[in-house]
């Protein structure tokens, strides 16, 4: 029985020993803006050894960080600071403070604070001093959508505008630069001036081109052969200008396909008597189209 009553006094005193003491904290402000430093400060008005109490937040709200805690160690009293901060509107609930050091354990019951937008009009306090770079702003999934939509409908519009400016300009470049096909293959021939293998290969182009394009037949990636097929089906030229068409096509296929080489009179023959091919056959679709109309 003696035995029983010292054990039940050890738990009574040890349970004077470690009671746990609640405090009351205080904040700077009342309200506060998206981003702003909340400072919560607890004063404890007994000395408590340098460096031994521990700070315990127990969190209710994880939108609230926390950005410092500092512990002033006076004579008299110990004064602790925490610092959070929150980048959401709303009431807030900053949590309970558990304290802990040798011989005692201190806590603050948890407190509410609101976190307002900074063009609320009930603010007393000078929005424009106090904006914050609002880095995880919430917005809702319909602000997202609306945002989102009027974005790709503008990039449509955009789009739509461009592809019609683009449109019409290409259409005056082509009326702008047409250029019939006896024209444009006479401007080729004068600038090719030196009796080359590659030259002789463009003066053969430049004819096949013509062809192509004024008698309405594929002839460009055609060989002589099968170019001399295709003008029998032709009955705009007579006998004597297909002849021709072959005299010439056949004269330069050598230089082109061979390492035969030519003389600068030779390669002069060659472009003179391609000009004068393509205008007599001119002068003949000219004449075929006239009859027709």
């Amino acid at each position: 029985m003696k035995k029983i009553s010292i054990a039940i006094l050890l738990l009574i005193i040890s349970g004077f020993a470690f009671s746990i003491e609640k405090l009351d904290s205080t904040f700077n402000e009342e309200d506060y803006y998206l981003g702003d430093r909340i400072q919560q400060t607890i004063v404890y008005n007994k000395y408590i050894t340098k460096n031994t109490a521990r700070i315990n937040p127990k969190y209710q709200d994880n939108s609230l960080k926390i950005i410092s805690k500092n512990i002033v160690y006076e004579k008299n009293k110990t004064i602790i600071s925490i610092e959070y901060t929150s980048f959401e509107l709303g009431a807030k609930s900053i949590p309970r403070i558990n304290i802990s050091y040798p011989g005692g354990k201190l806590y603050t019951p948890a407190n509410k604070i609101k976190i307002i937008s900074a063009f609320e009009k009930t603010s007393s306090r000078n929005y424009i001093s106090t904006l914050r770079p609002q880095k995880s702003i919430k917005l809702h999934i319909l602000s997202y959508f609306l945002l989102l939509t009027g974005c790709l409908v503008t990039s449509i519009v955009l789009l739509y505008a461009w592809s019609l400016l683009a449109s019409n300009k290409k259409q005056q470049d082509n009326v702008e630069e047409y250029i019939d096909p006896y024209t444009r293959a006479m401007e080729k021939l004068n600038k090719v001036t030196e009796p080359t293998k590659k030259n002789y290969y463009t003066i053969s182009e430049i004819i096949k081109e013509y062809l192509s394009n004024s008698l309405g037949i594929q002839l460009k990636e055609k060989t002589t052969n099968e170019i001399n097929k295709n003008l029998k089906q032709v009955y705009i030229l007579s006998k004597e200008y297909k002849a021709k068409i072959m005299i010439i096509l056949e004269k330069i296929d050598p230089y082109k396909y061979t390492q035969a080489s030519s003389t600068v009179n030779e390669f002069n023959g060659v472009i003179s008597n391609s000009k004068e091919l393509l205008s007599i056959i001119n002068i003949a679709i000219t004449k075929d189209k006239d009859n027709d109309n």
